[in-house]
């Protein structure tokens, strides 16, 4: 996989339904915790501020050691919510619901590129760009640096949505992954078709900064 930088991609319907889990399939929704690493407040802050010339990679990293809760303090409903004003094409409703979500998970980049696509719909031409150069500066700290290719230059991801993005911005399917273990680091191998030529090949991606899954308890 070549790497380049990513243009901004269309990825309304797609990453809304793609993340839209039913509650039911969930666990409880944690309650929102306060960062503990001062330099993603700092960060975090400036990009909030309206800088969007921030360093990502050192902001996804520093969220990684924060102990944010990202992802796992959004109430799912409020992600069926947003893909029903998808799905109805309901763009201020899009637009709002999205930013409900970037409260609780600021760097949420599928859900950026959500409000980017509606804020364009609605013409609102500040925001979209916002909203457009986050998702393009959060995605490119992903994929600059690295191809995926082995597990030496996997891409470092720090949640899973990160895995989706970058599978979606280059057009892969997934049709299987794996967890595998090299050294002392962990990683996510995928077998993706790529939509354009058919193409089936396998990404690597790092995940040490990811949360390890809980170990399953051994059958008596």
């Amino acid at each position: 996989m070549k790497n380049r930088l990513l243009a901004f991609v269309g990825l309304l319907v797609y990453v809304v339904l793609a993340n839209a889990v039913p509650a039911s399939a969930q666990g409880p929704m944690r309650p929102v915790e306060v960062p503990k690493d001062p330099e993603y407040t700092r960060l975090l802050d400036k990009l909030k501020d309206g800088d969007t010339g921030v360093d990502y990679k050192a902001l996804r990293l520093a969220f990684a050691r924060s102990g944010a809760p990202g992802v796992r303090g959004v109430d799912p409903k409020i992600r069926l919510k947003l893909a029903e004003a998808v799905k109805a094409k309901k763009y201020e409703e899009v637009a709002k619901t999205a930013q409900e979500i970037l409260k609780i998970h600021f760097l949420d980049l599928n859900i950026h590129a959500v409000a980017a696509a509606a804020y364009e719909a609605l013409k609102d031409t500040k925001k979209y760009n916002y909203h457009q150069a986050i998702y393009l500066g959060l995605i490119n700290s992903i994929v600059n640096g690295a191809d995926g290719e082995s597990a030496k230059t996997a891409y470092v991801v720090v949640v899973p949505d990160e895995i989706n993005a970058v599978l979606k911005a280059y057009e892969l399917q997934r049709t299987a992954n794996e967890m595998i273990t090299e050294g002392t680091s962990r990683y996510e191998v995928v077998t993706v078709t790529d939509k354009a030529n058919g193409a089936v090949s396998k990404v690597y991606f790092n995940i040490d900064l990811m949360p390890k899954p809980p170990e399953r308890p051994a059958r008596p």
